[in-house]
C-alpha cells in the first residue's frame, strides 16, 4: 500500500492506494499556521498513521519548495520546516519508508504513470 501526502501551506490532502494507483481513501486537514514545525510533523504523522491503520506502507509527500535527502531547503509557505530533517523527523514519530520531493516533480510523475502521460515516453509538465 501507498500513501501519498500533499503538504500545502493551508492544507494537507492524503491518501492511501494500492499498487494499481487506485485511490481507497483520502483526507484533509487545514495546515498547522503555527511557527512550530513539530506541530505539522505531527499532523504529517497521525495522517500516515490513520491511513496506513495498522499496514505496512510506503510514503511519499510533495512539498512545495527545495528539498533533498529528506531535508527541506527552503519552503516558502511553511518557512518553520526549513532545514528540517523530515524524512527523520517522521520515521521517529511513524517508522516507515518516506520519498520527500517537491511536489510539481512528484504531480510530472504521477501523470506519467497514471494520467495524460501514461504509455508516452517524454512528458513535460
Amino acid at each position: 500500500m501507498y500513501i501519498g501526502i500533499d503538504l500545502g501551506g493551508t492544507k494537507i490532502t492524503a491518501g492511501i492506494a494500492d499498487a494499481s494507483g487506485k485511490i481507497l481513501r483520502q483526507e484533509t486537514v487545514k495546515t498547522d499556521k503555527s511557527n512550530d514545525p513539530q506541530k505539522v510533523i505531527q499532523q504529517l504523522s497521525d495522517l500516515a498513521k490513520d491511513l496506513a491503520a495498522g499496514q505496512n506502507v510506503k510514503i511519499g509527500i510533495g512539498i512545495p519548495g527545495q528539498v533533498k535527502d529528506g531535508k527541506v531547503i527552503n519552503m516558502p509557505n511553511l518557512p518553520q520546516l526549513n532545514g528540517v530533517d523530515l524524512v527523520q523527523k517522521l520515521k521517529e514519530r511513524f517508522p516507515a519508508e518516506y520519498i520527500i520531493e517537491n511536489d510539481a516533480n512528484v504531480a510530472a510523475l504521477a501523470e506519467l504513470k497514471y494520467g495524460a502521460g501514461k504509455g508516452i515516453k517524454i512528458l513535460f509538465m
